[in-house]
């Protein structure tokens, strides 16, 4: 993400994987019935963020954040303190 997008104080934009809005077999799933995957790369972050880099990618908590899409693509907006574990790769 190479954007002016800057966020307040301790949040973090993180770009989750797309999560698939149709079944194997053709039939379409609603959004409220799709599980949103908690795991995500962190694209940018906050000038008060101390542990957690860009780059990272992170565990965060399940109904964490704000959805926003920038140039086609879906981030979400969360605090810092709603990552919970930053996963080895």
């Amino acid at each position: 993400m190479n954007c002016n997008l800057i966020p307040k104080g301790k949040k973090l934009v993180i770009k989750t994987d797309v999560v698939p809005d149709k079944t194997e077999s053709g039939l379409y799933i609603p959004d409220s019935a799709q599980d949103r995957p908690n795991i995500a790369k962190v694209m940018v972050i906050g000038p008060e963020v101390k542990g957690t880099k860009k780059g990272e990618t992170v565990l965060f908590a399940k109904y964490a954040g704000t959805k926003f899409e920038y140039e086609d693509v879906e981030y979400l907006l969360i605090n810092e303190v709603d990552v919970i574990a930053q996963v080895k790769e």
